[in-house]
């Protein structure tokens, strides 16, 4: 009788500790959805404010770009740092926006908006929303470059011209001695 005692306290214990954990579990999920949820509503919210307002301030979401099949929608940040490469793609302020002639260039981190950017092909169609307007680019280079190689990277163009570019190799386990870059031309 004693031992029989023991069992039933001991499951219904268990039992406790499971439903405590289980709801848990569902607490922390639901926050974890909630943030999603408000932080895409911000970013619906910067860009359907960008698509008015053409003021370009450092570090807002002026568009987005995306790749079928490699990227899906993904915002593009005005300004090159640390802190937007983890929020998105960001756009190199030195240079020229995309729609126009010379060379926009698109950087993010390879694990995590361009981790899949390896799979990209010669003539895959690049799509960039940009300030009201829809661009759209095919890819004409693939390559990888020494990370300290700017002259193949940032080219002299008089045509509107992108480049996507990455650490490389993809690996997060090795060190990231190359930039993996992608060269896509404007369709008129």
């Amino acid at each position: 009788m004693l031992k029989s005692k023991k069992t039933k306290i001991n499951l219904i214990i268990l039992l406790l500790g499971l439903s405590i954990t289980l709801g848990l579990i569902r607490e922390y999920d639901n926050k974890n959805v909630q943030a999603v949820e408000t932080a895409q509503k911000e970013i619906s919210t910067i860009i359907e404010k960008d698509e008015t307002v053409f003021e370009l301030k450092e570090n807002e979401i002026v568009g987005h770009i995306e790749i079928p099949g490699i990227l899906s929608i993904t915002p593009l940040i005005y300004h090159e740092n640390d802190n937007n490469l983890d929020l998105g793609i960001t756009i190199d302020e030195n240079l020229v926006l995309p729609g126009k002639a010379g060379l926009t260039a698109l950087a993010g981190h390879r694990e995590t908006f361009f981790k899949e950017l390896e799979n990209v092909k010669k003539n895959q169609i690049i799509s960039i929303y940009f300030l009201d307007t829809n661009y759209y680019y095919m890819i004409t280079k693939i390559d990888t470059v020494d990370q300290y190689d700017r002259d193949s990277v940032y080219i002299k163009t008089n045509k509107d011209m992108l480049v996507l570019i990455t650490c490389y190799p993809f690996s997060r386990w090795t060190e990231p001695n190359e930039r993996f870059i992608v060269f896509a031309e404007r369709l008129k």
